[in-house]
C-alpha cells in the first residue's frame, strides 16, 4: 500500500488543481452574468443587486469524485495535473449553469431640496439728492437693518415625501460702501417664506435582469473527461459511473485512515469495551464520566480541520472533502476531509454531553473558564498549551484521567492526527469551564448518539 502521508500530499496537490479549476469556472459564471446584463442594456446596479447566487462560491463539488472520474477516464494510466486541468478548463462555462429573467421595477429617484437660514440685511429704502460735488451727484441714503430674509444654507436628499417651508426670491436694494461710507446701491437676491409645499420624489421604471447562478453541475465532470457513466468499465463488469463512485469512496476512506495515523497516542476508534474500561477506571462522578465517554467516542473517527465546528451529535459531513475557508493556516484554501479543530472539538463535547456551549476558539474558552491546580484536575476539565495571545497558535484539550501507569491522559483534536487520546507533555495550564454543572444528574436511558449510524439504521 502507498505511504499514507505521500497519498495525502498527492491528494492535496491534485485537489488544489481541481479547486483552482472550479474557481475559474465560477469566475467565468460571474463574467457571463456581467456580459448578459451589459449586452441587454439592463440597469447594471439593480441587476447585480438581484443576482441569486446559489453557488455562493466555488464550492459544493466533490474533489474525490473529480479525481476518481479523471483516473477512470485514463484507465488509471498516464494521468497528469496539467492534462486534468486543461480538460476541466475546457468546460468552465458549463460548471455553473445560469438562468435569467427580465424584470421591471419602479425605482424612486432621490429628491434633493434646498435648506435656508435666516439672515439680517441692511436695506436701502430711500435716497435723496443733495447736490453735486466735484462733478458727482451726491445722495443721502435711508437704510434699515431688517430680518426675515433667508439665504441658501445647504441641501437634503431623501426618498420620502417631505412638507417644508416654501420660499420665493425677492430682490433687495442694498448699499455699496466705499471707504466705509455708502457710495451707491446694488440689487441682491434673498428669499422670503411663502407658505409651505410638499415635495415628492419622482419614480422611473427600471428594466433589469435577474440572473441565477446554479450550484456546480457534477455532470460537467463526466463531459470534461469524455465519460459515458452507463458504458462498461474495462473488463470489471461494472459501469463507469459505478467505478467512479467506488473509487471516490475508496479514496475518501483511505485518506480518512491516513488522517487517523497514530502520533504518540491512540487514534484508532475505541471499542465499546475499551471505552467503558477506561472511563470506569477514573475516580469521578457519573456526570464527568458522561462527558468523558462523549469525548472518547470520536477518537480515531474525526480528522482535524482548521476552523472546523459542529452542532451536537454525529455530523454526516465529517470526513467528506471540503475547502478550508478559515484564514490563518497553511491549509487555508485547500480541500481536506472535514472535521474539527481543537476548540471546535472541546465545544462539541460539552454541547453533546451537557447541552451547553463553552464557546468557539481557545481564547474564548480560556475566558469562559477559571484556573485550577494540577492536583484538582478531574476528567472533563480543560488544559491549555499557553496563555492566549502569547503564542501564534494555541491548543486546548480535555483531561481524560490517568492510565494504568498513573500518567495524565488527554483527549483532543490535533493537527495531522484528528481526535486522539494520549499524554502530551506541553499542557501547562489547567482550567474548568464556568458554565458547566459537573454535578448535574445524567438521565438514564438517554444514550449518546455520537457515533456513526450503522448501515442498518434509517
Amino acid at each position: 500500500m502507498d505511504n499514507p502521508m505521500s497519498m495525502m500530499q498527492s491528494y492535496e496537490e491534485m485537489s488544489a488543481e481541481v479547486s483552482a479549476a472550479v474557481d475559474r469556472g465560477y469566475q467565468v459564471a460571474l463574467e457571463r452574468v456581467d456580459q448578459l446584463i451589459q449586452d441587454g442594456g439592463y440597469d447594471y446596479e439593480m441587476s447585480i443587486e438581484s443576482l441569486i447566487d446559489e453557488a455562493k462560491s466555488a464550492s459544493g463539488f466533490n474533489a474525490a469524485y473529480v479525481l476518481a472520474a479523471y483516473s477512470a477516464s485514463m484507465l488509471q494510466q498516464g494521468t497528469s495535473a496539467d492534462d486534468m486541468t486543461a480538460k476541466l478548463d475546457a468546460v468552465a462555462e458549463q460548471m455553473f449553469p445560469i438562468s435569467s429573467e427580465e424584470k421591471e421595477k419602479e425605482r424612486v429617484i432621490p429628491l434633493t431640496y434646498t435648506t435656508y437660514r435666516e439672515v439680517t440685511v441692511t436695506v436701502v429704502y430711500g435716497q435723496t439728492f443733495i447736490g453735486i460735488v466735484n462733478g458727482q451727484m451726491q445722495f443721502r441714503y435711508d437704510v434699515a437693518v431688517r430680518g426675515g430674509y433667508y439665504e441658501p444654507d445647504g441641501s437634503i436628499t431623501t426618498l420620502e415625501p417631505v412638507t417644508t417651508t416654501a420660499y420665493r426670491a425677492e430682490d433687495v436694494t442694498v448699499p455699496v460702501y466705499t471707504d466705509g461710507r455708502i457710495s451707491g446701491t446694488t440689487s441682491a437676491t434673498y428669499y422670503v417664506p411663502d407658505g409651505t409645499e410638499t415635495l415628492t420624489p419622482s419614480t422611473e421604471t427600471v428594466v433589469y435582469l435577474e440572473c441565477t447562478i446554479h450550484p456546480f453541475d457534477q455532470d460537467v465532470v463526466l463531459d470534461a473527461f469524455g465519460i459515458d457513466p452507463d458504458a462498461p468499465y474495462d473488463n470489471f463488469g461494472i459501469t463507469y459511473g459505478e467505478a467512479i463512485s467506488n473509487m471516490a469512496t475508496a479514496l475518501q476512506k483511505t485518506l480518512y485512515g491516513a488522517q487517523g495515523g497514530s502520533q504518540g497516542g491512540e487514534s484508532v476508534p475505541l471499542t465499546d469495551e475499551e471505552l467503558i474500561a477506561f472511563v470506569e477506571r477514573q475516580n469521578c462522578n457519573e456526570t464527568r464520566k458522561h462527558i468523558l465517554s462523549t469525548a472518547l467516542s470520536l477518537v480515531g473517527k474525526v480528522p482535524y480541520f482548521w476552523g472546523g465546528k459542529s452542532d451536537a451529535g454525529w455530523n454526516d459531513e465529517w470526513n467528506t472533502p471540503k475547502v478550508v475557508t478559515a484564514t490563518g493556516s497553511s491549509a487555508t484554501g485547500t480541500i481536506l476531509p472535514y472535521g474539527l479543530d481543537c476548540s471546535g472539538y472541546t465545544d462539541w463535547v460539552f454541547k453533546t454531553a451537557m447541552g451547553v456551549s463553552i464557546k468557539a476558539g481557545s481564547w474564548n474558552q480560556w475566558d469562559n473558564s477559571y484556573a485550577i491546580t494540577e492536583a484538582e484536575l478531574l476528567p472533563g476539565d480543560l488544559g491549555f498549551m499557553a496563555v492566549p495571545g502569547t503564542v501564534p497558535v494555541n491548543h486546548v484539550l480535555i483531561y481524560a484521567g490517568e492510565n494504568e501507569d498513573g500518567a495524565h491522559m488527554w483527549v483532543h483534536c490535533t493537527s495531522g492526527s484528528g481526535v486522539v487520546l494520549n499524554s502530551p507533555d506541553y499542557v501547562s495550564y489547567y482550567r474548568r469551564p464556568i458554565n458547566v454543572d459537573y454535578d448535574a444528574p445524567v438521565l438514564s436511558g438517554t444514550g449518546l448518539q455520537t457515533t456513526e449510524p450503522s448501515q442498518n439504521s434509517e
